[in-house]
């Protein structure tokens, strides 16, 4: 997912009035979180962090957990609104595909030099 298809479809969603600097940087927290949860742990080579200013940029959380975006933003507007319920709706659905993702990635990527007993 590239950072304007992210964008659009979570206003579509979620009309704001947020702004898009305000979005990109949302987008940038959620892009450092999969390389220091996900890929320190494993002292794996991490992929550079796309820069999200540019909106052809490719988000690191690929197809079928990207959707994971979508709800961040969704969830990050409904708390800048105030809107507790939606906020949680929003979460919730982002930690589904957040923990979905999170263990593919653990169970498909061994870490350097493999396990030790």
């Amino acid at each position: 997912m590239t950072v304007s298809n992210a964008i659009e479809r979570t206003d579509a969603l979620t009309p704001n009035l947020l702004t898009h600097p305000e979005k990109c940087r949302h987008l940038a927290v959620l892009n450092e979180r999969v390389l220091y949860e996900l890929y320190d742990p494993h002292r794996m080579a991490a992929p550079e962090l796309p820069d999200v200013s540019e909106p052809t940029a490719e988000l690191l959380i690929p197809s079928p957990w990207d959707e994971a975006y979508i709800y961040y933003l969704s969830a990050m507007i409904e708390y800048a609104r105030g809107e507790n319920a939606r906020y949680n709706e929003h979460i919730a659905m982002f930690h589904t595909l957040w923990g979905a993702y999170a263990d593919h990635f653990r169970r498909t990527h061994l870490p350097r030099g493999g396990f030790r007993y």
